[in-house]
């Protein structure tokens, strides 16, 4: 992780607004990268992160506010002016065509040859290129579909490579990945820094935030509630940031007496969240079980099979009544 001291701004997302009917997603946000450096972007499922990155992809137009990127105000009415900007998102759920090679993937719509004709040896030439850059060793002509979830993140990059991206925007980018390939896809952003990419990394592991990432924002219930230096953050300090408001009053009522829907309803009042929520059995001693802090609770709940959806509803509702 570096300790340095915040790099000159590449983009700036200034006052951003989105709403949707009946729900203002965004609210004013402000967000922004500096030159080469990786940025944690962070926030419970419905603060309004994908939302934000959707406007900076192109996929989604702001209501009002203002990007500001690679010196120059800039606009984007869809994904492809993103991509020839220099911004390219990796999302959570890969867009590559499983029957095509990596290089077909790699250079997808941008295929080198003529107007009639590709040229199959610049195309397989350009991929392993690639593909070597980052570690990929896997041949150009590999069909996609016979690539590990790993292999098919790396082909992913590669692609964005191909774009000359400065900007490359990875959503939950280990959420499948086991420790190994953690690290080594930290390698692989680490070396992209060194040669001028800065990194957007959305993750729910606040852990890999302080192992990989320069800088941090927070977004809650569409706002921006922080931002700064990772080196000068703490992990209880991000997620105080993260929660919502748990002294707003809330009408919990019996569980008992609540329909499946109601008790649904008011979990998620309680969380901020329409994450899906599980209850995990716990040692009555503990002492993670008491921690009133509902970020920590909510990590602590899981729905597991062995327990049926109204009593696992029932079972967390429960547990929030006596942190709220």
């Amino acid at each position: 992780m570096s300790h340095t001291a915040a790099p000159a701004t590449l983009l700036r997302m200034t006052g951003i607004f989105k709403s949707f009917p009946g729900v203002r997603a965004l609210d004013s946000v402000d967000f922004e990268v500096g030159e080469s450096e990786i940025h944690a972007f962070i926030g419970e499922n419905g603060a309004g992160k994908s939302t934000l990155l959707k406007i900076l992809s192109g996929a989604l137009a702001p209501d009002g506010g203002t990007i500001h990127f690679g010196g120059k105000d800039v606009v984007f009415a869809s994904p492809k002016d993103a991509q020839a900007s220099g911004i390219v998102t990796i999302y959570q759920e890969f867009s590559l065509a499983p029957d095509m090679t990596v290089a077909e993937n790699v250079f997808i719509g941008r295929e080198p040859g003529s107007k009639l004709f590709v040229s199959r040896g610049r195309l397989e030439e350009q991929a392993l290129a690639l593909a070597r850059r980052i570690g990929l060793e896997r041949s150009p002509r590999a069909l996609v579909r016979d690539l590990s979830v790993a292999e098919q993140q790396l082909v992913e990059i590669a692609r964005a490579l191909s774009m000359k991206s400065r900007l490359i925007v990875m959503d939950e980018p280990t959420s499948a990945l086991s420790r190994t390939e953690v690290e080594k896809l930290f390698a692989i952003i680490r070396s992209l820094k060194r040669d001028g990419i800065a990194t957007i990394f959305v993750t729910h592991r606040l852990e890999e935030v302080f192992e990989i990432c320069d800088r941090y924002t927070v977004l809650r219930d569409g706002k921006q509630v922080g931002h700064g230096a990772v080196a000068q953050a703490s992990l209880d300090g991000i997620i105080r940031l993260m929660e919502s408001n748990v002294n707003d009053p809330v009408n919990i009522g019996n569980p008992h007496e609540m329909t499946i829907e109601e008790i649904a309803r008011t979990i998620i009042k309680l969380t901020g969240s329409k994450s899906k929520i599980v209850y995990r059995p716990l040692p009555a001693d503990d002492p993670k079980v008491r921690q009133p802090d509902i970020t920590r609770a909510r990590t602590l709940l899981g729905w597991e099979p062995k327990v049926g959806l109204e009593e696992g509803l029932t079972r967390t509702l429960e547990y929030f009544r006596t942190k709220v």
